[in-house]
């Protein structure tokens, strides 16, 4: 969980073309970023599908990191944008699934492992968020990494080089109370919105 709004560029999936949203994630992932590459290998990909993208080798071009918990509605943004990802046709790295999520528990035991399983890759990452009233159910799409565990309090490494997070509930000073009753439709639509955006950034 990301508590806070890395970008000021918002969207709303149930009113924005989806359109817009991708092309400032291809923005975004043609820039030249950092090295820093951080994923977790709990892929969940099913056999016969190598994870990369169509012509490359392992390691090159860009993958997608997913955090978040699938026992916890608010928080579960993450694994259901992996799980959409690895249905969709989509022929890349895909990491944090609802089978296999990636969070605050496992998540610095795995990166040493991923940084020589994916030399040169980059990620976007994608994580829920707290926001105000106005930023509920919105999209933020921003360069550099994502900070996850922040919104309960955790101390984690920075993560990704691409961040999108959706603004899942509202800041209240006790993410605990407020992420199990987030709705779950809330969290499904925003999931839906950036899986396409990625793929549609992709060009897959």
């Amino acid at each position: 969980m990301d508590q806070r709004l890395k970008s000021k560029v918002l969207f709303n999936p149930a009113a924005e073309n989806m359109t817009s949203a991708a092309e400032l994630l291809s923005g975004y992932t043609r820039r030249e970023v950092s090295p820093h590459v951080t994923v977790s290998p709990l892929c969940g990909r099913p056999e016969g599908r190598p994870g990369i993208l169509p012509g490359q080798q392992a390691g090159a071009g860009w993958g997608v990191l997913c955090i978040g918990s699938d026992r916890i509605t608010g928080d579960c943004l993450g694994p259901l944008v992996g799980s959409r990802l690895l249905s969709s046709p989509a022929d890349l790295p895909v990491y944090g699934t609802l089978q296999h999520p990636l969070h605050a528990e496992n998540l610095q035991r795995i990166l040493p492992t991923i940084k020589e399983r994916h030399p040169g890759c980059r990620f976007i990452a994608v994580d829920a968020a707290l926001g105000s009233k106005e930023h509920l159910g919105k999209v933020s799409i921003s360069p550099g990494p994502l900070l996850p565990g922040r919104g309960l309090r955790k101390s984690l490494p920075a993560i990704g080089d691409v961040s999108i997070t959706g603004i899942v509930g509202m800041e209240n000073g006790i993410p605990e109370l407020t992420l199990p009753y987030t709705r779950l439709y809330l969290v499904d639509r925003l999931a839906e919105f950036i899986s396409q955006c990625i793929v549609k950034c992709l060009g897959i």
